[in-house]
């Protein structure tokens, strides 16, 4: 990713962003049944919040940047909500993202990986 230009950079994270706003259905009724969240819940704290927060920072990358994400919370991997950040600025920034979804809730982040690979396309 460092190697990307940062407007590329940003624009692979915008179009992720759209990627997760237009699927945000699919991904709510998987964290429903990956790990037992109401859909409506799922949609609003972990799709809706994250869309909106899509920021752009720049700064200069420094690495490599390990996630690990909590089995209730498997789409925090993408990074953004009303708590904080995770993969998304680390990615802005041209920093590799090394995600390490639990066990207990694999779906939901394998549909994930999909989408940043379509983000990427």
């Amino acid at each position: 990713m460092s190697k990307l230009s940062d407007i590329y950079r940003s624009n692979l994270l915008l179009k992720l962003a759209d990627i997760i706003e237009e699927n945000a259905d699919g991904f709510a009724t998987l964290e429903s049944r990956d790990q037992g969240k109401p859909v409506n819940l799922a949609r609003s704290t972990v799709i809706d919040e994250p869309v909106r927060a899509v920021n752009y920072v720049r700064n200069d990358p420094i690495g490599v940047a390990g996630l690990i994400s909590p089995w209730n919370l498997p789409l925090y991997l993408v990074g953004l909500n009303r708590w904080g950040t995770r993969s998304a600025p680390a990615l802005a920034t041209g920093n590799t993202v090394v995600c390490k979804p639990s066990e207990l809730t694999s779906v939901t982040a394998w549909v994930l990986m999909h989408a940043f690979k379509e983000a990427g396309k």
